[in-house]
């Protein structure tokens, strides 16, 4: 088996390091490229893009526009195990919703990787996670100022982890046996 062409080689080290991620399908409705272009044209940044193109039409010119990018790294789709290297070398975790129906009533579960990966998100257009978390920082665009205060604050907070780990599959799945066995408690 060949490599995939974007290659899959360990992201440098560098410092001083402002490393953003994007984890999600790679179709224009879904995502809104522009968010990705404006993230990737902040001065000594890197833009790392982890997923699948859903729709091979919608996105083309997107795409290659990212790609020609010395700044961007395209990996593709990962397997959850060699996403976790990716996270716990970014910096910032970002959600980029396509505005339209499908914004509106989505809930980015990528959010949970980003917060156990410790890492603050920048969440544009997803209205969903308006008060979910401090570090979750939802707008209606991108702009240096909102991303300047982001990589101002601490890079590996464990509390977001333990935030997220409060939200496991499991721990959701415990909380509505408990509510179902006892509903008038505050559970």
């Amino acid at each position: 088996m060949l490599p995939p062409p974007w290659g899959n080689e360990p992201l440098p080290d560098r410092t001083p390091r402002r490393r953003f991620v994007y984890v999600g399908a790679l179709d224009t409705y879904k995502l809104d490229f522009r968010v990705l272009h404006k993230i990737a044209d902040i001065p000594h940044s890197e833009l790392v893009v982890v997923g699948k193109r859903e729709n091979l039409a919608a996105g083309a010119e997107e795409i290659s526009g990212l790609q020609k990018r010395t700044n961007v790294r395209m990996l593709g789709p990962l397997s959850r195990e060699d996403l976790w290297p990716v996270l716990r070398d970014a910096d910032v975790g970002v959600i980029a919703l396509a505005e339209g129906e499908y914004s509106d009533g989505s809930f980015p579960l990528k959010v949970w990787d980003y917060l156990w990966a410790c890492l603050p998100v920048i969440a544009v257009s997803a209205t969903s996670l308006v008060g979910l978390h401090a570090d979750v920082h939802v707008t209606s665009d991108v702009n240096t100022d909102i991303l300047e205060e982001i990589l101002a604050k601490e890079k590996k907070d464990i509390a977001r982890r333990q935030f997220a780990a409060a939200w496991t599959s499991d721990t959701r799945l415990q909380r509505i046996v408990d509510l179902t066995r006892n509903p008038n408690e505050d559970n």
